[in-house]
């Protein structure tokens, strides 16, 4: 009896004390276990609202401005085909220089009546106006405008120099009908377009006053002729 109680004591005493050391066991395993896990991702960095950085961003790229683009030189430019101030003095003082060259053509070809008389006023008064336009500044030009007039007056002269006699006084009216037709023409849709200047201007409105009295004129003449 004896020795069962010593062993049933000895038994008790083993198991007291191997519950200790399991306990610790486990708490050691556990410990093990944490400082072995996957460590936990780090938290997001702070969102500041820029967006990544690209690696195939170009540093280099140029910042945009609001700078307005430069004006195109074509928009500021003179149209094609516009007549200056002085080109268009040019034209009429070669208009009447044409009016003057052909009034002493007709005197020479001895035109008589209101024929005569109508190129001597025809001299007389685009002479005067030919010495005005001059003081307002018209000067030899070579606009392709001026050369292309100072043509036509030359071949009309020429056409009208085939002429004689009462034949040549029909012909010389019928150009002279014509031709301050033109110069009205040229007064209205080139001429008084161009001017700048008032003094200028004024000048060419009373021209076209004085070659409109010489029209009617004309017309007058050149219905009595037969």
């Amino acid at each position: 009896m004896k020795s069962v109680a010593k062993n049933a004591g000895r038994a008790a005493l083993v198991a007291l004390l191997a519950g200790p050391l399991l306990v610790a066991g486990c708490d050691r395993r556990d410990v093990a276990d944490e400082t072995t896990a996957t460590p936990a991702e780090a938290p997001a960095s702070p969102d500041t609202g820029a967006p990544p950085s690209s690696p195939d961003s170009d540093v280099n790229a140029p910042v945009a401005t609001n700078a307005p683009e430069p004006a195109d030189a074509s928009e500021t430019a003179t149209p094609a085909g516009t007549t200056s101030q002085a080109d268009a003095l040019a034209l009429l003082a070669t208009a009447d220089e044409h009016e003057i060259a052909a009034a002493d053509q007709a005197l020479g070809k001895k035109v008589t009546g209101a024929v005569r008389d109508f190129a001597q006023m025809m001299k007389t008064d685009h002479g005067k106006n030919l010495t005005d336009t001059t003081k307002l500044g018209a000067a030899n030009s070579t606009a392709p405008a001026v050369t292309a007039l100072k043509d036509k007056g030359e071949a009309d002269l020429k056409a009208l120099d085939t002429h004689s006699g009462a034949d040549y006084e029909k012909a010389y009216m019928e150009a002279m009908v014509k031709g301050h037709g033109d110069v009205l023409a040229l007064i209205d849709n080139t001429l008084m377009p161009a001017a700048t200047d008032a003094s200028v201007r004024e000048h060419f409105t009373t021209t076209r006053a004085a070659v409109a009295r010489h029209l009617d004129k004309a017309k007058e003449i050149q219905a009595t002729l037969k």
